[in-house]
């Protein structure tokens, strides 16, 4: 059954599709499905082909949700926002038992609230909006890289075959009110080089990837004039380094510059 390796097959099922992945420590890279997979239970649509799938068999190919690691920052009044960005707010509309039969709330937020991407758009006008960027740029394997200091002697522990890449660098500050003072960005020298790889999306455990005090967002432009997505205000306090499977969302925001974003990962 390929390289997945691991795990049984529940009795019940009858497998007549070939599985493709690139190897173990990409297990749920998988490029295409042969065929149709007869097993009672729930249906699974991908890439057209319907599948269908007992709770035995998800779990084996998927995982269980105790594999999966929130790695977004909460979304609340007290969480730290980047100087001049929009702080948060939720106002209630309806209150339930009250004055309705339902309850709803008002939000005010930014574009890059909290844990966020930022598409093209967000530094050179008339480019590309978060809205038709791909949405296999957000979905799919990543490498975990941790960080004392950015420096050209860290890139060759990042896998040549990595297209989405998140640097642990800053710990616990993403979290905290005084990040600013204290947080460590990626600087230019170190951008210029990664950008020779055919990457899809950097991310990084503060609010911004850029340095503090470079006013002309230099790594900003070396990424966004490439089109590789931004993932900022990560959480990887609990993350060890290595391969894991990403997924960071965007809303569909018609137009717009960036969006929030809920970014999980799953061991691989």
């Amino acid at each position: 059954m390929s390289s997945f390796g691991q795990g049984k097959l529940p009795t019940n099922s009858h497998f007549i599709c070939n599985f493709f992945a690139t190897k173990p420590s990409e297990l749920t890279n998988i490029l295409f499905i042969q065929s149709r997979l007869r097993i009672e239970g729930s249906e699974l649509l991908i890439k057209g082909v319907s599948l269908v799938f007992s709770k035995d068999l998800l779990t084996f190919i998927l995982g269980d949700d105790s594999m999966w690691f929130d790695i977004s920052i909460p979304i609340n009044s007290t969480m730290p926002t980047y100087p001049s960005d929009p702080h948060f707010i939720a106002k209630p509309h309806k209150l339930g038992g009250v004055n309705s039969r339902v309850t709803l709330h008002h939000l005010e937020l930014g574009t890059h609230t909290g844990t966020h991407v930022d598409a093209p758009l967000h530094l050179f006008p008339d480019s590309t909006p978060i809205s038709t960027i791909s949405l296999d740029t957000f979905i799919g394997p990543c490498y975990v890289l941790s960080v004392d200091k950015f420096s050209l002697d860290l890139l060759p522990k990042l896998p040549q075959n990595a297209r989405r890449v998140l640097f642990k660098a800053n710990g616990e500050l993403p979290l905290k009110p005084n990040w600013l003072d204290n947080y460590q960005g990626i600087p230019p020298e170190f951008t210029s080089e990664l950008v020779k790889r055919e990457l899809l999306l950097v991310g990084i455990d503060a609010l911004s990837i850029e340095e503090r005090e470079r006013p002309i967002l230099e790594t900003h432009q070396l990424l966004l004039e490439k089109n590789i997505i931004i993932l900022e205000g990560l959480n990887l306090t609990s993350i060890d380094d290595g391969w894991y499977f990403l997924s960071a969302l965007p809303l569909s925001l018609t137009g717009l510059d960036g969006s929030p974003v809920r970014a999980i990962l799953k061991k691989n």
